[in-house]
């Protein structure tokens, strides 16, 4: 999991952190069990009605301290199924029992666990998890629900379709609880706000002093009454200390935000459309970071102890509503937010933009339904096992630029890497002709040299891929060396490296895809004059055959020009072979 740096090194006392979420017979997760790794941010993607936002369900409720069942929570609401959650939780300030701590990867962390009952009449069961023994037991760390509670990251649940009122309480809460908190931040004796709860203090203890005769007096009866049924027993009140500051809040009334020309009308937030009114979320949840006291609890009282917490942010499709513009900007925000200690972010996604691959603290979890109906997480993507070095952060950072989508990868059942706009143009018009454009995702690496990286990407998340690249010549036409040619080497590496891992197809054009599909080259405006030619019959079938062999359609053999190049084969094998053997 990738680490956040402060000064001293500090983060690890800023809160908690989630280090992983188990979830079993869950609402429409069923008994195969959901494992979700947490990093600062994690990305769920997934087909629709696959369970993503049922993962952000789980935390949110088991932080609500949940006790009755609701048959809604079983799995095909059945009362045999009983839901399961664990949470692993990295801790912070507020730490349990040193019997309930275990170490992992240099962190101390608790594990608890929650199961439902075969009964609604029953409660829900939280346990702890014993390292000495191994086992889950009917103690808990921390004890009480809410002091456990403050042990864990709070969640900030925002969903897609929340009421306008909602979002602008999220707003309005944010902002008063800055206010507060910079009030409550003045520690001088003389400030206006010391001085008030100095009064505020005094003027109960003069009351509590005025009533103390009543008060004695009812104490004496209760006591002669107690005293008749329990002899020697007696009844005193007593009052604590006064906390004025229960007594007097400080923001009356939330402050009401408007939106608007500078020098124009400027209406309320809730009447703003959903794009804006979402946007203004991500907008204030970034700024939070410049109020570190957002994610702090309230100072204690002197000699009590005071834990820090940490906040999850939790997003249900952040793209919704929004312009492509404003989409990259949220996934600034998000990742923005994601860098600030004490804070995680977990969002369901289907938006590929929302994914920054050259980030080195992002997760991607897809979560899907398998073919027996059972809903699987599968990590796919950590950024801090990829082991990217600085030229491989910039070619990303490149290709993230020439493009934006690059990131769809992760969403596609399989995907076909080429080396430019020609080969995109002639395949996605080819595969939507024969039919399999839904399932192949064709990328645009943008030249060979980026395609090993690709091809590193794609086998990292496990996915089956097909290369398809010009062969190109050893020499380039000014008689130098050509750097295209030796690139081939490299690709064939990284495509032996991922062929133990996943299925792979790894096919050439010689010299080039216009010789080798058009047998000529195209000079000028190459994606456009590509389609034109395609409306020659004998290239449309050359085409189309190309495409159902890069589709593994059975019993296609790959069409002449091009040549599947075989794990054994040598680079010279392959040009001689893909030259008709000359």
């Amino acid at each position: 999991m990738a680490r956040k740096s402060t000064e001293g090194d500090a983060c690890l006392l800023e809160g908690s952190r989630l280090r992983r979420l188990s979830i079993k017979n869950f609402q429409c997760i069923g008994e195969h069990e959901v494992v979700v790794d947490l990093d600062d941010i994690v990305i769920l993607i997934g087909e629709n009605n696959v369970g993503k936002s049922t993962i952000l369900d789980a935390y949110e409720f088991i932080m609500g301290n949940p006790d009755k069942p609701n048959i809604q929570q079983y799995h095909k609401e059945e009362l045999s199924n009983n839901p399961e959650i664990v949470l692993d939780t990295v801790l912070g300030d507020n730490t349990p029992g040193e019997s309930w701590i275990f170490e992992e990867d240099g962190h101390k962390l608790v594990r608890e666990r929650w199961i439902w009952p075969n009964e609604l009449s029953e409660r829900i069961r939280r346990e702890g998890w014993d390292p000495t023994s191994g086992e889950f037991v009917g103690e808990v760390p921390w004890g009480a629900p809410n002091v456990a509670k403050s042990g864990r990251p709070e969640p900030i649940r925002l969903r897609p379709f929340d009421s306008p009122e909602k979002q602008a309480h999220i707003l309005q809460d944010y902002v008063a609880k800055a206010i507060l908190n910079q009030i409550k931040g003045d520690e001088e004796s003389s400030s206006p706000r010391s001085e008030l709860l100095e009064k505020l203090r005094t003027y109960e203890e003069q009351l509590i002093a005025s009533a103390q005769s009543d008060i004695d007096q009812l104490s004496e009866k209760l006591s002669d009454a107690v005293s008749s049924i329990f002899p020697g027993q007696t009844v005193k009140f007593q009052f604590p200390d006064p906390d004025p500051e229960k007594a007097i809040s400080f923001v009356s009334n939330p402050p009401i935000l408007r939106i608007g020309a500078e020098d124009g009308h400027q209406g309320m937030e809730a009447k703003q459309g959903s794009g804006t009114r979402r946007s203004l979320i991500w907008i204030v949840a970034r700024l939070a970071q410049e109020f570190p006291d957002l994610k702090r609890s309230r100072s204690s009282k002197k000699g009590e102890s005071s834990a820090s917490t940490a906040s999850l942010l939790l997003l249900d499709e952040p793209e919704l509503c929004l312009h492509p513009s404003a989409v990259r900007h949220v996934r600034e925000s998000l990742y923005s937010i994601a860098d600030t200690p004490g804070w995680q972010v977990m969002i369901t996604t289907h938006h590929p933009s929302l994914i920054s691959l050259e980030k080195d603290n992002t997760t991607i979890v897809r979560v899907e339904k398998r073919a027996d109906g059972k809903i699987s997480g599968t990590t796919i993507f950590r950024s801090d096992r990829m082991q990217f070095s600085d030229d491989d952060r910039e070619s990303l950072r490149a290709l993230n630029v020439f493009n934006p989508h690059l990131a769809e990868m992760f969403f596609a059942r399989q995907t076909l890497i080429v080396e430019g706009d020609t080969e995109v143009t002639v395949l996605r018009e080819m595969f939507k002709k024969v039919g399999v454009n839904d399932n192949i995702l064709v990328v645009n690496a943008g030249g060979k040299s980026t395609i090993p990286l690709l091809i590193r990407l794609l086998t990292h998340f496990g996915a089956p891929f097909t290369v398809l690249h010009d062969l190109d010549q050893e020499e380039a036409v000014n008689g130098r060396a050509n750097p295209a040619w030796t690139a081939n080497n490299s690709i064939k590496d990284a495509v032996e490296e991922a062929r133990s891992k996943v299925r792979v197809k790894h096919t050439v054009a010689y010299k080039n895809l216009e010789q080798a599909l058009f047998e000529e080259s195209i000079t000028n405006d190459k994606p456009y004059n590509a389609l034109r030619k395609l409306r020659d019959p004998a290239i449309e079938e050359k085409a189309r055959r190309l495409a159902l062999f890069l589709s593994y359609y059975p019993g296609m053999e790959v069409p002449e020009g091009f040549h599947e190049w075989d794990q054994a084969e040598t680079l010279e094998d392959v040009f001689k072979k893909a030259d008709g053997g000359r």
